[in-house]
């Protein structure tokens, strides 16, 4: 299962931090280093690296403390109150974090594709006999590499480079009808706001507003033009039946924080013969 399916949410021990996952992760993976033992007091480390602007705080604060190993800049995030690590992050690698598997609400639904570092295993530790293993470290490329090859290639970029192709990905999601989908493009404070309507604000009130709506009716959304200036996306449309009009989008750090939409409301409930509002 792929794209917005693949959604986790996770916290710390305490449930004082919680985080959302949005987007398809670039792989797993157990690591048998010293480092990783002595972190974690375990005989190995479970780690899932998802691009950095995937990863959502929905509760609480993360707190993060740099430190130095290895010649570079490390900076770990967790709980302040109970001291669990959630994530770990690089500056060689500033755009991907290593998420702390076990933190995750579910961990099992993101088993490691391989085990790194076998020479430092240790010596009771039995790797499964079809695993793939390196003594040392590979290649980043190469572990995300194995996934793809274990859960196929996303539906659409975990985390698209710009609002112009974040909205792009919207439009072919909502095109298929899903909001669960649909709604894996919003922060999770973003506002939708259709100015034929109220303000709906908050992703799952989002999510559940496109529910209604594809459930009502078969919309589809053709582009016609579709611009991009900064941190915003317009969006000029039509419909099949002759329906038009405009969206203006928000877009940071991957995800649509805002939005406004321009159309004929009265049409389109007369063209899929809607209950027309009360005066």
């Amino acid at each position: 299962m792929t794209g917005p399916e693949r959604m986790g949410e996770g916290g710390c021990q305490c449930g004082a931090v919680r985080y959302r996952l949005r987007g398809e992760p670039l792989t797993s993976y157990a690591c048998h280093c010293t480092r990783c033992q002595a972190a974690t007091g375990a005989a190995f480390s479970l780690s899932l690296i998802v691009p950095r602007k995937a990863l959502e705080t929905i509760g609480g604060e993360a707190v993060a403390t740099t430190y130095s190993m290895g010649g570079g800049d490390r900076q770990r995030a967790g709980c302040a109150d109970c001291g669990g690590v959630l994530w770990f992050a690089s500056a060689e690698m500033p755009e991907i974090v290593a998420l702390k598997t076990g933190t995750l609400d579910d961990p099992g639904a993101f088993p490691p594709v391989a085990h790194v570092w076998t020479r430092s295993a240790q010596p009771w530790f039995r790797l499964p006999a079809d695993a793939p293993a390196w003594a040392e470290q590979p290649e980043m490329e190469t572990l995300i590499a194995l996934w793809r090859d274990r859960v196929g290639e996303p539906a659409h970029d975990a985390v698209p480079a710009g609002p112009r192709q974040v909205v792009a990905a919207w439009v072919e999601a909502f095109n298929r009808g899903d909001a669960d989908e649909v709604a894996a493009f919003y922060a999770a404070d973003a506002v939708n706001h259709q100015v034929t309507q109220a303000p709906v604000e908050g992703c799952d009130a989002i999510r559940a507003m496109f529910a209604r709506e594809f459930a009502d009716a078969e919309m589809t959304c053709l582009v016609e033009n579709l611009f991009e200036d900064g941190e915003w996306a317009m969006l000029e449309w039509r419909d099949p039946l002759g329906l038009r009009g405009c969206g203006f989008f928000h877009v940071v750090d991957g995800l649509i924080r805002f939005q406004r939409g321009y159309w004929d409301r009265l049409s389109f409930l007369r063209q899929h013969g809607l209950a027309l509002p009360r005066e």
